[in-house]
């Protein structure tokens, strides 16, 4: 388990340090900036939506903070947070509208779905 989380982590460097996609209304995804790393890929299966990403932080320490903006129509419906190496991960809820943030040593996969998802 910890070898698979050691693989998902991005690495350190400076191009990493800010990460936008940006989704139009045709489902088409384009990276603005920076450089996509495992733990965000989940993103792109979500089309025809408005959303921004920025993964802010220092990823040397394999700590960042990630703030998601996305539109009225979507909901952030769970975070898997790997709170360190060792702590294992576990599942938040955020604020259904508005910025998530995370910080320090967590890792993070985001999924986002439609308000109506059944999921």
């Amino acid at each position: 388990m910890n070898d698979k989380r050691k693989e998902q982590m991005p690495e350190a460097g400076p191009d990493n340090a800010t990460l936008i996609f940006t989704n139009n209304a045709n489902g088409v995804w384009k990276k603005e900036s920076g450089v996509m790393s495992p733990p965000l890929r989940q993103l792109m299966f979500y089309l025809g939506h408005s959303l921004r990403v920025e993964l802010i932080g220092d990823l040397s320490a394999f700590g960042f903070l990630v703030r998601v903006d996305f539109a009225a129509n979507l909901m952030l419906q769970h975070c898997a947070v790997y709170r360190g190496l060792d702590e294992g991960m576990s599942i938040v809820k955020p604020r259904d509208l508005g910025y998530t943030e995370f910080k320090g040593t967590d890792i993070i996969s985001v999924f986002l779905c439609p308000k109506n998802c059944p999921y």
